[in-house]
């Protein structure tokens, strides 16, 4: 992911140096200088050298930030929640491939998150609250690729409306989201009962998903 960064530019120059202890050792900047030299090319960094020993010990010890405070950071927070705007992105990037694993710099990440704002909005706009079990991320991750897609945007939010409510307005137009409402559904509970979250594979919700949607604005 360094080396990555480095290579499209987005590599960020921090406060937080390479460091060469009072022997000689190198004590912080190992994942950095290794992206240098996979990446090849030349990247500025601070330098410190004649650190004590056991500074090693206290180096590295705080939390790790996550992508939305990036975006707090950057001036771009995420009014919905961090955690589903990373896990909603790497689906969208994802689809259907099962075999496929996403592993972004948070900079990447940022970057997708975005370019894809308004989709991921629009997510948010069919589904406008959370709920357990139905408002997983390969379901809006659907929904966000919906944007670019399809352009009944109206069917679409239709679509949001009854898969959370349950109710319907035309039983047989509207089956779609009913059908796959009551599969995952069938699916969360059966998972929270054997004190799991899910038993049923991110990909294979994300297709269902797809599938009910475009049966459903196709009124089939």
């Amino acid at each position: 992911q360094y080396a990555s960064d480095m290579r499209e530019g987005l590599w960020l120059t921090t406060p937080e140096p390479i460091v060469v202890d009072e022997d000689g050792h190198l004590s912080n900047g190992q994942n950095r200088l290794a992206a240098v030299i996979e990446a090849d090319i030349p990247v500025a960094m601070t330098y410190v050298t004649g650190a004590p020993r056991r500074s090693i010990i206290g180096t590295d010890c705080g939390m790790t930030r996550s992508v939305g405070d990036a975006a707090r950071i950057e001036g771009t927070p995420f009014p919905h929640g961090d955690n589903q705007y990373a896990a909603i992105s790497r689906r969208m990037m994802m689809g259907m491939d099962e075999k496929r694993r996403v592993q972004l710099s948070h900079q990447q990440m940022l970057r997708f998150i975005n370019n894809h704002r308004k989709a991921l909005e629009f997510s948010f706009e069919v589904f406008p609250r959370s709920v357990r079990g139905l408002t997983q991320s390969p379901v809006r991750a659907v929904i966000a690729r919906s944007y670019y897609q399809r352009k009944d945007r109206e069917r679409i939010r239709k679509f949001g409306e009854v898969y959370i409510s349950g109710l319907v307005d035309h039983p047989k137009k509207d089956s779609a989201a009913i059908r796959l409402r009551n599969w995952v559904m069938d699916m969360f509970t059966s998972g929270q009962r054997k004190k799991a979250k899910h038993y049923v594979k991110a990909t294979v919700l994300y297709a269902k998903a797809d599938m009910a949607l475009a049966v459903f604005i196709a009124e089939a």
